[in-house]
C-alpha cells in the first residue's frame, strides 16, 4: 500500500517559507532536494517492480483465462474456468480481473506521486532562484535607505 498521506506530510512541512529566514530556508533547499531525490527514487523503483509484476500476472491469467487451471493457478487459489472462453474474449475478462486491476489502480497512484514529487523537485529549484533574488533586493533597499 502506497503511504501518500507520508508524502503530503512531508510537503505540508517543507514546503512553506518564512519571509524572516529566507537565508535558512535558501540552505535547506540542497538537503531538501536530496530527501526528495530519494524519495522519488524509492517510489520509482516500486514502480517499476509493479509494473513488471503486472505484465507478469498479465501473461499468467491470459493463460488461466485461454488454457483454464495448471498446477502454478491451483496454488495460487484461482477458481476452475466453467465455460471455455475464446482468444477473442480473454480481453474482456483481462480488463474485468480483479488482481489485475488492483495493480493497475496501484501503478497509476504511484506514477502519479512521482510526478508530484518531480513537479516539488522543479519547485525547489525555482525557489532557489526566487529566495536569491528577494534577499539581493532586501539588500539592495537596505542599502538605499541609508
Amino acid at each position: 500500500m502506497i503511504d501518500i498521506d507520508f508524502y503530503w506530510k512531508q510537503l505540508d512541512k517543507d514546503a512553506p517559507l518564512n519571509p524572516a529566514c529566507l537565508e535558512e530556508d535558501l540552505f535547506k533547499i540542497p538537503q531538501l532536494q536530496v530527501k526528495y531525490i530519494k524519495f522519488k527514487t524509492k517510489e520509482n523503483n516500486i514502480l517499476a517492480h509493479k509494473e513488471a509484476e503486472y505484465k507478469n500476472l498479465n501473461l499468467e491469467k491470459y493463460d488461466y483465462y485461454v488454457n483454464g487451471l495448471n498446477e502454478n493457478t491451483k496454488k495460487k487459489g484461482w477458481p476452475p474456468i466453467k465455460n471455455k472462453i475464446l482468444k477473442s474474449e480473454v480481453d474482456r475478462y483481462l480488463d474485468a480481473d480483479q488482481d489485475l486491476n488492483d495493480l493497475r489502480i496501484t501503478i497509476a497512484q504511484l506514477k502519479e506521486l512521482v510526478k508530484n514529487l518531480e513537479y516539488f523537485l522543479s519547485h525547489l529549484a525555482f525557489r532557489y532562484n526566487i529566495i536569491k533574488e528577494t534577499l539581493r533586493n532586501r539588500r539592495s533597499n537596505e542599502g538605499q535607505s541609508s
